[in-house]
């Protein structure tokens, strides 16, 4: 330690010796170690300032040492303290403020870091000097670890060398820890904590142990992410190499590159230099992956995992790109040795599946590593496909890859890509070939060796493609040549040239390309008829060679899935250079309008491409349900880089018609899936979504509203989301003026506006207000909710009850004329009407009619009870009772219909009848009848059974 500065003080001599003063000093590399005068101990230093100024006033006498008004300014710390140091209690010091821990740089053998503020007191008399330390920091850092934010409470016992850990938590970005427990800085030197993890997230584990991490395990994969629990131990020796950070971890919900763990258990962490993970236990949906693995700190490997019941609906990246794959899934890996000399095995079975409802066969791979070589084999469905390679590691060394494929059906691949093949009964998909290579790792251009391509077919309905002869070529140190290498079929002829000579190669692709291919990979398209011309070249060294294209059709047609009018006359150009395409002068006729559009499209071997595509829309007639037709301009781009692409773009909506009516069977049918609700294509069934919409729709009049319920002229905003195949639509709309149908009335539509709230559902809430004059009344209608749950309230003038307009409204009759029907008999009358008139405007018949071929509707019945002697009839006939009938019919053949009737809401008294009616020819026909009444007492039942025979006039 090193000190300068100056000294001021007034000293009384004698006796009572005295001093008293003030200092302004600078203080270099002051420590405090472990060292002790009765015993000879290895230095060790405990706590390190480099640097420090201390202004002081103090005082000195016989008894001891004491300052006040004391302040340490250190680098990037300002302290206050206060003491005394004396020989019957030792040290009493108080140093409390904020303060930068890099500034002090060591606490015991490891650095400590973190900014906050700090109480540090020093109290006790020799041996046993306790330094305790109270801080609550951000940004900590501490045995190696980043702790993020911290408080707590460290103790330093002189006494015994044992550094004391009472509750301290940190809080790294969502994780929390407790620690408690000792570190001896003496002889033993040894570390014994437990870490308590109550929540926390892998993500903040990465960052807490970077540390470690980043020296010794650089590949380590930091975009792994999940929660984390458990309990962690802290032991061994402070050094590196003898510490052991251990614990026993549960985990939940992990993602590693879009697969999903959802639980598991663990026993990882850093032991004595080395990296652990054992007792692998990590579940997903159906299966299980096992194991253990440990990195040692001579960069030695070891590892050995295995799987337990997986499928491969268990594989999220399938069921993220909507492919419906099952079939059971096993693998096995193991291996040790340091990385470029590792020594391991791996087996992969996935057993005989299904993709949709094709059989799928089953596919084995197996490979090993061993003195710097790889080894493996593979068996496509069921030895369809056969693979074998045998390829050195180190640059120059032999290597072989042997490829037979022998009737390949690999139609589950394209089902894959596009599960709409699936129901297509003409699909077929074959090709059989042969590779059969020799080289030198590291000079692949440079291989020798024979190809074959026997056979190629590939076939849907409407398209057909073909190999038109088989093509061999041998290969001599990378130098070849072969012509004639031709595919033909429905609009297509393609040839293929090429050469190779001293690892250069030049090839030409020329003719004609059916687009109709592109119904195989695009399940949105419907159809494509057309043809394109192909100019391209392959050309450069081998190793990594250019290619060029010119691509150009015009005069084709397409369609797709979710809109109804096709694209017509479209035309293209698409220059291709290496893995950039430039689509310029796209142009389509398409409903009464046109499109224009251009762009890029970048190509990768590993993912989707990138789209950068933008459209022009002028003046189209769109047809989307439920809209019957929209007249629309505007401009829409089409980009991203991953699945799904993003639409966006304005539009503007000169005029539309809507003929659908709103009813609650249409909201349901509907409901398919949503962006915000659970995919249905999770678990590897459904469609796979690449377009994800966000269109912006605008229309300042003229979007008119004609069926069954209104009729009416709207504007409105609105932004259509989701996908092709079921989008969402969120915005308003007003209604400018219109009326609304109300059995056969008209109300005059006064304000009214719908809202679409929900993306999840098409079920809009609205608001409406309408007038309507009959009949010497003034009957004002109020309607809001939503059009599944909606409230409507009646007033009118002069003022009726709401009963009494409904019955206006439903008989059309006045509450005075009201009165002529029996009182026990007014109820079922509006019930009937009601009853009707759901039926008739709700849209339940149409559905019932459309998906199971029957009828409904709600007729009157009189339910008549007999005469007794104990009820006559009066004159008022009080003993009948009108009551709705639900009559349900259908057509059983060509020539038989039948009706079956029953009442509802009357009581006791119930009435059922059966309708038989059978044609004859065109004129003649029987009908048969069966009635059944019952009443609350058995003479008010009957039964009849009867028979016509009718004549039709046909008009």
């Amino acid at each position: 330690m090193f000190i300068s500065g100056n000294v001021a003080a007034d000293v009384t001599p004698g006796k009572d010796f005295e001093v008293d003063g003030n200092a302004d000093l600078s203080v270099r590399d002051f420590s405090f170690d472990n060292q002790k005068p009765t015993e000879k101990r290895p230095l060790k230093v405990l706590l390190a300032v480099p640097q420090v100024s201390v202004k002081t006033k103090f005082s000195l006498d016989e008894d001891g040492f004491a300052f006040e008004q004391t302040e340490a300014v250190l680098p990037n710390s300002k302290l206050k303290a206060s003491g005394k140091v004396d020989s019957v209690s030792g040290f009493d010091i108080d140093v409390r403020g904020p303060i930068s821990l890099s500034d002090i740089r060591k606490l015991g053998p490891f650095d400590i870091g973190g900014d906050g503020q700090l109480h540090w007191t020093i109290k006790g008399k020799k041996p046993d000097v306790v330094f305790s330390f109270e801080a609550e920091l951000e940004d900590a850092y501490y045995l190696n670890l980043k702790l993020g934010d911290v408080k707590g409470k460290v103790v330093y016992n002189d006494g015994n060398d044992l550094l004391y850990f009472y509750d301290l938590s940190a809080t790294q970005g969502r994780s929390q820890f407790i620690a408690n427990g000792t570190i001896d800085t003496g002889a033993s030197d040894a570390a014994n904590m437990t870490v308590q993890v109550p929540k926390g997230t892998i993500q903040d584990f990465s960052t807490v142990f970077s540390g470690f991490l980043e020296k010794s395990v650089p590949w380590y994969p930091y975009e792994i992410s999940g929660q984390i629990s458990g309990l962690i131990k802290v032991s061994g020796k402070t050094s590196l190499d003898q510490l052991s950070v251990e614990g026993d971890m549960d985990l939940n919900n992990v993602d590693y590159l879009h697969e999903i763990f959802h639980s598991g258990k663990v026993h990882g962490g850093y032991r004595r230099g080395a990296y652990i993970a054992e007792n692998i236990s990590i579940r997903k949906k159906n299966g299980t992956i096992k194991g253990n693995l440990v990195y040692g700190a001579d960069d030695a490997l070891k590892f050995d995992l295995h799987s337990d019941g997986l499928t491969t609906l268990d594989i999220d990246r399938l069921a993220s790109l909507g492919i419906p794959y099952r079939a059971p899934i096993s693998f096995d890996t193991q291996g040790m040795g340091k990385l470029g000399l590792l020594k391991s095995s791996f087996r992969l079975n996935f057993g005989d599946g299904l993709i949709k409802t094709y059989s799928v066969p089953h596919t084995e791979i197996a490979f090993n590593t061993e003195n710097g070589r790889v080894r493996g084999d593979i068996s496509v469905f069921a030895g369809q496909v056969k693979g074998r390679m045998d390829v050195g590691w180190e640059r120059g060394s032999s290597s072989s890859i042997d490829v037979d494929a022998r009737h390949f059906d690999f139609q589950p691949l394209l089902i894959g890509m596009n599960t709409v093949l699936a129901d297509d009964a003409e699909l077929d998909s074959e090709v059989s070939g042969s590779a059969h290579v020799k080289f030198q790792t590291g000079a692949l251009s440079k291989l020798s060796g024979a190809f074959a391509l026997s056979s190629y077919t590939l076939r849907r309905h409407g398209y057909s493609l073909s190999l038109v002869k088989p093509a061999v070529f041998d290969v001599q140190g990378g130098s070849y040549q072969f012509t004639g290498l031709k595919f033909a079929g429905d609009g297509t002829q393609l040839s293929v040239n090429g050469s190779a000579h001293d690892g250069d190669v030049d090839y030409t692709i020329g003719g004609h390309l059916n687009l109709g291919i592109f119904e195989f990979p695009v399940a949105e398209i419907a159809f494509v008829h057309g043809s394109a011309d192909v100019d391209a070249k392959v050309f450069g060294h081998a190793d990594s060679p250019r290619f060029k294209a010119a691509v150009k059709a015009s005069g084709f047609d397409l369609r797709l899935q979710a809109i109804e009018q096709p694209f017509e006359e479209g035309q293209f150009v698409v220059d291709w250079t290496d893995g950039l395409l430039r689509v310029s002068d796209v142009a389509a006729r398409f409903a009464g309008g046109a499109v224009k559009g251009s762009g890029t499209i970048q190509l990768y071997p590993t993912k989707v491409p990138d789209l950068d595509l933008k459209m022009d829309l002028d003046n189209s007639k769109i047809k989307v349900y439920p809209v019957a037709y929209a007249r629309t301009s505007g401009k829409l781009a089409l980009n991203g880089k991953d699945l799904p692409y993003k639409v966006k773009g304005s539009l503007a909506v000169a005029d539309a018609l809507i003929k659908e009516n709103f009813d609650i069977s249409d909201n349901l049918r509907a409901l398919r899936t949503s962006k915000f609700l659970p995919q249905k294509n999770v678990g590897g069934v459904g469609e796979m979504q690449i377009f994800d919409l966000d269109i912006d729709i605008a229309a300042d009049r003229n979007i008119v509203v004609r069926n069954d319920l209104f009729d009416t002229e709207l504007k409105g905003s609105i932004k259509v989301i989701n996908s092709v195949q079921t989008p969402r639509v969120m915005g308003q709309a007003t209604i400018l003026h219109g009326r609304l149908l109300f059995k056969d009335n008209f109300f005059a539509i006064q304000s009214g506006n719908i809202f679409f709230r929900n993306p999840a559902t098409l079920d809009p809430e609205f608001d409406l207000s309408g007038q309507l004059d009959t009949k010497g009344y003034k009957i004002l209608l109020v309607a809001s909710g939503s059009a599944s749950n909606p409230n409507i309230t009646f007033t009118s003038q002069p003022p009726l009850s709401q009963n009494d307009i409904v019955n206006l409204l439903t008989l059309g009759v006045t509450s005075s004329g009201y009165q002529n029907i029996a009182r026990e008999n007014r109820d079922a009358y509006s019930r009937d009407e009601l009853y009707g008139l759901l039926f008739s405007q709700s849209g339940v018949n149409k559905g019932l009619q459309q998906k199971l071929g029957v009828k409904v509707r709600v007729d009157q019945s009189t339910l008549v009870a007999p005469e007794s002697a104990f009820r006559p009839r009066s004159g008022t006939d009080a003993a009948e009772t009108v009551a709705p009938k639900v009559v349900v019919q259908k057509e059983v053949t060509k020539n038989l219909n039948a009706s079956v009737g029953s009442t509802v809401g009357v009581g006791d008294n119930q009435e059922r009848n059966v309708n038989l009616e059978y044609d004859l020819n065109k004129h003649w026909s029987v009908l048969g009848t069966y009635e059944d009444q019952h009443g609350s007492q058995p003479s008010q039942s009957r039964t009849s059974v009867g028979a016509d025979l009718k004549y039709k006039l046909r008009f």
